[in-house]
């Protein structure tokens, strides 16, 4: 019996240890976080999925897609399994979907709330020269013939110099719009910032004749291989036809902004935002809510400018920006926006927070989220939903029900082996749906666990 206990003890320990390291999640979700991909597991096709899953819309409420992509030189293939939005269950098989010749690493995926159409962002050579792709599936794109997409190429280019980086792509109002820049081989920092978009149901149909250059005449200088940190970002005006964009300016410190009439294919140039006291400020997203948006840059020390420590809000309706309520947990040195919608009435942001220990370089980390009055004050306090995890992919369904797709990394863009589907609201638009104690049951396993421990030891 005492060599029995002394393995059972060994196990425990190992167990908790093991918890100690997981991902573990707070009651804070509508519907509590399921595992739905666990890329160690060979006779899966979850390693179809380890190279950055995304959700999608699949044109109803009562299901969701997560695609992901495996590359082979420069084609990439896209593999899709359709889940329950209630369950998580898988409804029918994987399917493996379409193969795109890539040949930057860098291919955008975007799903329509309409109706389930997708458009995938690609940059290939064609006689030695950089080109950007829109591909866009229509809505049968998830039957057999999924070779059925229609490619455009929207920048034309001839000049063997130049290259793109993506830094948003989107959906707005039956488009696909593609935020980009343009920069040559010889000056990596004198860039031009475009917009384009396409035709959800016409791809042939592009929004601009050619694409917008939002910086007019004159180049800027940005930071375009800050992977993971943003410095160009547009979003709607409420429901307008509308747009605002900005994007940071690192020869003159500060964030450019204008406004583009999409009706009328015009630029306006709004105030721009000055780095000011020693803080540097980066462009994170535009939330379009009601009939107004926020303009959120994330704040750094000019010192250590990759370090978001807090965000700045510029709202539409108001001239000056001013700070978010939004305050950097103490156990944590910086945080990359995850997700933003609207919320209520106002809006609410989703973000994972890191910390890495400057000895052992082991990083820890949170997902963080805030609610948002419409005038940027907040509803309700800061929150902490998930450790030891990360958002990777973020939906908000044509219901206003947002899902978040959650994996065991603790670094941004880091190496994970399990992930987790939660939804996070049943609804944005009307009052949420309040947590339940059974969306607290992630450690019941472990807690299970040591109850059948104890029972042994007592026997």
């Amino acid at each position: 019996m005492r060599e029995f206990k002394i393995v059972f003890t060994f196990l425990l320990f190992l167990s908790l240890t093991h918890y100690a390291n997981s991902a573990n999640f707070t009651s804070s979700f509508s519907i509590a976080p399921v595992q739905v991909l666990n890329v160690t597991n060979d006779t899966s096709t979850d390693k179809n999925f380890l190279n950055s899953p995304v959700l999608v819309p699949t044109g109803s409420n009562s299901s969701l897609a997560i695609i992901g992509w495996q590359a082979n030189g420069k084609n990439y293939t896209f593999t899709r399994r359709i889940v329950d939005a209630y369950t998580f269950a898988p409804k029918g098989n994987d399917t493996v979907l379409f193969s795109i010749l890539n040949y930057e690493e860098q291919p955008a995926i975007v799903g329509s709330p309409a109706n389930g159409a997708i458009a995938i962002a690609t940059v290939n050579r064609t006689n030695s020269t950089s080109q950007v792709f829109i591909n866009v599936f229509p809505e049968g794109y998830i039957d057999a013939n999924s070779s059925n997409f229609t490619q455009i190429d929207i920048t034309l280019n001839t000049n063997t110099t130049l290259n793109y980086y993506f830094s948003q792509f989107f959906y707005q109002d039956g488009y696909f719009y593609l935020l980009y820049t343009e920069y040559a081989n010889a000056n990596l920092s004198e860039c031009s910032i475009y917009l384009q978009g396409v035709s959800a149901t016409n791809p042939n149909d592009t929004r601009f004749t050619s694409p917008l250059r939002l910086n007019g005449d004159s180049p800027v200088y940005v930071n375009v291989f800050s992977k993971t940190r943003p410095f160009a970002r547009c979003g709607q005006h409420g429901s307008y036809n509308i747009m605002y964009c900005m994007w940071k300016r690192y020869d003159t410190n500060e964030t450019a902004n204008v406004m583009v009439d999409l009706a009328n294919r015009m630029i306006s140039a709004q105030p721009s935002l000055k780095d000011s006291d020693g803080w540097f400020y980066t462009p994170v997203t535009v939330v379009p809510y009601s009939k107004h948006c926020a303009q959120i840059l994330a704040v750094s020390n000019a010192s250590s400018q990759d370090l978001y420590l807090s965000m700045r809000a510029k709202l539409s309706f108001i001239k000056t920006d001013y700070a978010l309520p939004y305050g950097l947990p103490s156990n944590m040195q910086d945080f990359i926006l995850a997700g933003a919608a609207a919320y209520y009435g106002g809006w609410f942001t989703v973000y994972n927070q890191y910390y890495t220990d400057p000895e052992t370089h082991a990083t820890r980390s949170s997902v963080g989220r805030s609610i948002y009055q419409m005038d940027g004050s907040m509803n309700g306090t800061q929150s902490e939903i998930a450790h030891n995890a990360s958002v990777i992919s973020f939906l908000v369904q044509p219901n206003k029900a947002v899902y978040v797709l959650l994996a065991n990394t603790t670094q941004a863009g880091g190496e994970w082996d399990v992930a987790y589907l939660a939804q996070l609201y049943g609804s944005t638009t009307y009052p949420p749906q309040q947590p339940k104690l059974a969306n607290s049951l992630g450690a019941f396993p472990y807690i299970s666990l040591v109850l059948v421990i104890i029972a042994i030891f007592m026997l």
